[in-house]
């Protein structure tokens, strides 16, 4: 998949997108187009994991690993790019030469970390294309390139190799000390790395002796990351302390360290430090973390004073709904609460609104400008239907029994569809009365309305999208085969959904034949 198919070519792409038979012609929202056949897909371009990160020359853009892709992200503008998908769980990046190709340190298909099915591959960043260097490692932590770039160290829980970037070959130098990454220090005589765990320090590794000594410092590495200056002065380590997780500083010749950054405490959850990259002039460190009130994040921490700006927020997309021709309404999955964001669709660009409690669905009131969420109590089988008004914020609560999971506003904002159990229901917003449409559905999820108001697109907890006629409760199938396809949104035209799909972030499936995309 090529890095850039600018967006203003998806546009025109989108002028010609003709619906068959005689639907009226309509423009989808921004992003890439399925193929022509009902239920093809394609996967949108956005935040939804990020963990490994790395930063190209300049330090202006990062690629950001994902469970299953490698993304571009533009640091100042927040727009995302995919690079490539069908990656297995990637632990580390790291640039090479000219910034044209990338090694991706991933896990494979382990059952567990000691499993040895990681790989080493290269990927070239204008085509996508993958080729595997390496396999056989065990827990991958850590790479760095070793100047001029034909080998690399790479680090996983059985020790430290040197592996030649030509021909694949692994050289193991030490043994032991359990993964986490690895930096090589300014003169490229020797390597520095962390060791996490109930001894939380820092170690190096002369390159011509593989003698491994211990660095003194009085940090207590929490993390596998290390990130070291251009003139080797000091290193960043993933450390904290009383609860938190965060940035440590440590002086390479002093041993004194200082925290940079820390996440807080959470209580009853917890925060995470996921990967950091100095900018090449060392004076900022960008990296991932996941903050239980807003998800996971990507932010900045300027070292001369300690200052963080956030660069973008990750949309885990657990319910979505249509806000405008370019805008999603995201409700995401954030640990211990859940929160609203909305998705740019052109850029991939992410807007954080506000924190909810936990939830199972979105939908847009476009006539009331309310976001309406649906949740289950606790202490009974019964659940919520919670309006919030995107302007004030104000919050409406009506009880619905039995709990709802799927919702959607129809087009009168007086009345909402949702799914519990087997059934598709419509819901007065006004009395909370409850009337039943269609019965038998295959774990209902997700719900979109065609423009009609006549015929409603349903998503499952299993792998299927059915389309459910409102007023004969007729159910036919769509799709099958996807995953989990539980949260959909409708698109201009009747041509295609969005759906967010578990493990693979937001599709867009044809629901209809497309005369164009087939010929």
């Amino acid at each position: 998949m090529r890095l850039a198919a600018t967006r203003s070519l998806v546009s025109l792409l989108a002028l010609f997108y003709v619906w068959f038979p005689g639907l009226a012609q309509a423009q989808p929202l921004a992003g890439p187009l399925p193929g022509p056949n009902v239920g093809d897909s394609v996967v949108l371009p956005m935040l939804r994991a990020p963990g490994p990160l790395a930063l190209l020359p300049g330090g202006a853009k990062a690629l950001l690993g994902e469970p299953d892709k490698l993304l571009l992200l533009d640091l100042n503008t927040q727009a995302v790019q995919i690079v490539t998908e069908g990656l297995k769980n990637p632990s580390r990046i790291a640039i090479e030469g000219e910034a044209n190709t990338a090694l991706i340190f991933q896990f494979g298909d382990a059952r567990f970390s000691g499993d040895p099915t990681g790989q080493l591959l290269r990927v070239d960043l204008a085509t996508g294309q993958k080729t595997v260097l390496t396999t056989n490692f065990a827990g991958p932590g850590g790479i760095a390139i070793e100047p001029p770039g034909q080998t690399a160290l790479v680090r996983d829980k059985n020790g430290i190799y040197r592996v030649d970037l030509s021909t694949g070959v692994a050289v193991l130098l030490v043994s032991g000390f359990d993964g986490g990454d690895i930096a090589i220090e300014p003169g490229n005589a020797s390597a520095i790395f962390p060791v996490v765990g109930t001894i939380g320090e820092i170690r190096r590794v002369n390159l011509m002796t593989n003698v491994v000594s211990l660095v003194p410092s009085q940090a207590f590495v929490r993390n596998g990351g290390i990130e070291i200056s251009p003139d080797g002065s000091f290193v960043l380590v993933g450390g904290g302390g009383g609860g938190d997780t965060g940035i440590t500083r440590v002086n390479l010749a002093t041993g004194q360290t200082t925290q940079i950054f820390a996440s807080g405490i959470a209580l009853f959850c917890s925060h995470s430090l996921g990967d950091m990259a100095l900018t090449p002039d060392g004076t900022e460190v960008v990296f991932t973390w996941g903050d239980v009130f807003a998800g996971i994040r990507v932010s900045r921490v300027r070292l001369s004073d300690n200052s963080r700006s956030d660069v973008a927020v990750a949309a885990t997309s657990i319910a979505m709904s249509v806000e405008g021709p370019d805008k999603l309404l995201l409700a995401n999955g954030a640990g211990c609460f859940g929160s609203l964001s909305r998705l740019d669709m052109t850029s991939g660009a992410t807007d954080f609104i506000r924190t909810t409690e936990t939830l199972f669905d979105l939908a847009y009131s476009p006539g009331l400008n309310d976001a309406l969420i649906t949740t289950v109590r606790r202490s009974s089988a019964a659940g919520d239907l919670t309006r919030i008004n995107l302007t004030s914020q104000a919050i409406n609560t009506i009880g619905i029994n039995p709990a709802p999971f799927g919702v959607i506003v129809e087009a009168t904002d007086t009345s909402a569809l949702v799914t519990s159990g087997t059934t598709l229901q419509r819901v007065s917003l006004t009395t909370g009365q409850v009337a039943q449409l269609a019965q038998g559905l295959d774990s209902p999820a997700g719900i979109a309305l065609d423009s009609t108001g006549q015929t409603a697109i349903v998503g499952s907890l299993t792998d299927k999208i059915v389309r459910v006629d409102l007023t004969t409760g007729n159910v036919s199938a769509i799709a099958t085969g996807l995953s989990s396809p539980r949260y959909l949104a409708a698109e201009a035209g009747d041509g295609s959904v969005l759906v967010a799909e578990i493990g693979r972030g937001l599709s867009r499936v044809a629901i209809v034949y497309c005369v164009s995309r087939h010929s």
